[in-house]
């Protein structure tokens, strides 16, 4: 399991339009990395949340070279 590349938090009221509303870049490869976000309250009916996986796992990590994998367990929003 690796962590992801990025992960980016997008609002929409039409489902057309999204406002992106965070976004992380840096993740912890030891461990399971939580992603907790406060978000400065907005209007919306939508959410989208893109993530992208880290493409090719390192050397120095089992499976090093192959395409890495991205595993979602679980999205709570308050």
């Amino acid at each position: 399991m690796h962590p992801p590349k990025e992960i980016i938090i997008e609002i929409s009221a039409d489902q057309v339009n999204f406002k992106e509303v965070a976004k992380q870049t840096k993740f912890s490869f030891e461990g399971i990395n939580k992603v907790l976000h406060q978000i400065n309250p907005v209007s919306g009916r939508y959410i989208r949340i893109k993530a992208a996986n880290i493409g090719i796992i390192p050397d120095g990590f089992y499976g090093a070279g192959t395409k890495a994998w991205l595993m979602v367990d679980e999205i709570i929003v308050n």
